[in-house]
């Protein structure tokens, strides 16, 4: 799990609609096969709307998310790797285009 914690700023910054995700380990690409975002406000329960498309191996896309200034959300993964490996997750905000 990762959280994600948006600050709120003045002026408020611009929206947030989702992510673009990579995860690599020491050994090379960790491949994730399944990634969600839950609200912790809401009884960690699952974001809807969200659509989560894999984009080769170890990189992922979040779309159709609201993410608002000061909301704390948390990013849930699974991995194809089997077992506790030191990785790097990368995730970069993606604006209204």
């Amino acid at each position: 799990m990762l959280r994600i914690k948006r600050p709120v700023s003045d002026p408020p910054g611009a929206a947030i609609i989702g992510y673009e995700g990579r995860i690599i380990t020491e050994d090379g690409v960790l491949a994730p096969t399944a990634v969600t975002i839950v609200d912790p406000a809401n009884n960690d329960a699952p974001l809807s709307g969200l659509t989560v498309p894999f984009r080769g191996q170890g990189a992922f896309l979040i779309m159709g998310l609201q993410h608002a200034p000061g909301q704390d959300l948390l990013l849930v993964m699974d991995h194809a790797g089997g077992r506790h490996v030191p990785a790097t997750l990368t995730l970069v905000a993606r604006g209204v285009e």
